[in-house]
Order: C-alpha cells, then structure tokens, then sequence
C-alpha cells in the first residue's frame, strides 16, 4: 500500500504525493500496489493508469455513521 495519495480526513498534516508521486514508486518495486489516502471509487480508474493493483479505502467506499462523521 502506497499512500497517502490524495489529502485524507483521517490523517490531516500528511503531504499528498498525487498520481505522479505514487506512480514514481511504482516504477521502482515488481510488487503489486495499492494506492491509498483520500480515495473513492471514482479513483480506480486514475489508480489503474498509474499502475496500481487497486485502490484501499474506508471512508470512499462504504458509509460513514453520523456519529463517526468528523472523527
């Protein structure tokens, strides 16, 4: 897993490194990778045109319950 790719709520000081970022790594491993931080569905698309394996996430994929919505 490689990220954080795009800005993420859950860890709000880290610096994004963006698609050309994540893409530079990848050139450098023959792992499979998974692109993580900041990502939705509508990222697989991006994250596979950079080479990734597919995309990790929590708060893209599923719902998150308004008591948790923030934290």
């Amino acid at each position: 897993m490689i990220g954080p790719v795009l800005a993420t709520a859950t860890h709000p000081g880290a610096a994004p490194m963006g698609w050309d970022g994540f893409a530079g790594l990848r050139e450098d491993t023959p792992l499979p990778l998974y692109a993580t931080g900041g990502l939705g569905r509508d990222a697989l698309p991006a994250a596979r045109a950079q080479g990734a394996q597919g995309i990790a996430a929590i708060r893209g994929l599923w719902a998150v319950p308004k008591t948790m919505a923030g934290h």
